[in-house]
Parts: structure tokens; sequence; C-alpha cells
């Protein structure tokens, strides 16, 4: 018998979402699960509740061409998205064509194009320089219970993404 449904996947948790719904487990709504997909809802929340000081904008042409001008660092990141694909910390090299071209690829992926918005959007955030990685936490009952930690190893800045 089927209890819940789990994924680490954030492409695959609306449809856990819904699933869990199915089976009466708890779990979050699956609109509440496509809002924490928003990675500029997501990190304007953060912001709100104190709990990031990270700028966070949404990349237009005009963003970008001010962000090169004042020489920021900054990292660039689909606003929904998968892992950190299309991801890449924005040099002074990099012109806004290649941004779009970016995400025509995305687009056109046909493995992971569903992973995105229709409309791919960008934004643009603080860069954070540092060893990264990924909670996996359970809040049960009222508790939050950590059950893995993932270092992202192994990687490094190439030419566009990282």
């Amino acid at each position: 018998q089927i209890l819940g449904c789990i994924t680490v996947w954030e492409n695959y948790r609306p449809l856990m979402a819904k699933l869990n719904r199915a089976l009466r487990a708890t779990d979050m709504y699956p609109e509440q699960v496509e809002l924490l997909r928003d990675k500029y809802f997501l990190r304007s929340t953060l912001n709100d509740i104190g709990l990031s000081q990270v700028k966070s904008r949404i990349l237009t042409k005009d963003t970008f061409e001010e962000i090169q001008n004042n020489q920021e660092l900054t990292f660039v990141k689909p606003r929904q998205g998968i892992a950190s694909y299309g991801a890449f910390k924005l040099t002074p090299n990099i012109k806004w064509q290649q941004i779009t071209e970016i995400a025509n690829q995305i687009q056109s992926d046909t493995t992971f194009s569903s992973s995105f918005a229709s409309e791919v959007e960008f934004i643009a955030e603080d860069y954070i320089s540092g060893i990264e990685f990924c909670f996996e936490i359970i809040h049960h009952d009222g508790q939050c219970h950590l059950i893995a930690i993932h270092e992202k190893v192994e990687v490094g800045e190439q030419e566009k993404t990282n």
C-alpha cells in the first residue's frame, strides 16, 4: 500500500503533491509547490521575512545593462527551472544576445523544456562565492527533520554555466 510519494527532482514536485493529495498524504498543495519553483518569488519571500539579504531582480535588457555598467557581481538563472540549467556568473564579456540564445535553447530542449515556464525569464541575484549545498527537509507534526545534505561537488564554472 502506497502511503505517499517523494522526489528530490523539483520538476516532479507538482506531480508528487497531486498524488499525495489523492492518497490523502500530508504535503503542500500543488499550487504552493508551483510558487516555490518560482526562484524570484522565493528569494523575495525570504527577503521579506528576514531569512535572506541577497538582492534578486528580474533580468530585462535594461537591468542587464545596469548590472554590466555598474560592474556588479551577479549570478543569473532561469526564474523557473531545474538545478543549474541555464545558470551562470554574469561576467563583463557576456552580451544580452547570449542570454536570449540560452532562453531559445531551453525552449527547444526536448528533454528539459517542460521543467521551465512557457516563457523563459531570468533573474539576477547577488553573487555568493563558496561551496553550494542542498538540504532535504521534511516538516512533520510541527517539527523539521533534516534528511540529507548534498554538496555540489566536481562543479566548476565554465564558459556560460556552472
